[in-house]
């Protein structure tokens, strides 16, 4: 009995440090804090421009890990997830890596007058989903 009791004691206490050790999960990925750490997600809007009747936006997005720089293209439509939120047209979007800029871009449409708080608030959430989604940190 007394063997029973002690197989049964260091079968529980073997699964809770087990359990203890599991790396945490943020987002899409599992990451440890150290990685988090070292890395930073942000987006900007770079540039704009009249067309037609709509204000166009040009987005540039990144992390400072370099080794997913080409794994960036994989969030491109996750920019759009917040546009009934934030109040804004889902039109003409255009996800690219540009060399010149060295940076990964998203293209878009907003209405003329209506288009910067709309668009602040969809590239907020866009950085936010971006960190989430690559275990990084804010920029």
């Amino acid at each position: 009995m007394k063997f029973l009791d002690s197989a049964i004691a260091a079968i529980a206490l073997g699964l809770c440090v087990s359990s203890s050790a599991a790396t945490p999960v943020s987002g899409d990925f599992a990451v440890n804090d150290i990685a988090k750490r070292d890395c930073i997600a942000d987006a900007a809007i770079i540039k704009k421009w009249k067309e037609d009747a709509l204000q166009r936006y040009r987005v540039a997005f990144s992390t400072t890990d370099s080794s997913i720089v080409y794994k960036l293209g994989e969030v491109c439509d996750k920019f759009d997830d917040h546009i009934a939120k934030c109040g804004g047209i889902n039109n003409n979007i255009q996800c690219y890596f540009s060399t010149p800029y060295s940076s990964w871009l998203i293209d878009k449409n907003q209405l003329i007058g209506a288009g910067d708080p709309i668009e602040d608030c969809l590239v907020e959430a866009f950085r936010e989903k971006l960190a989430d989604h690559f275990g990084c940190h804010i920029g």
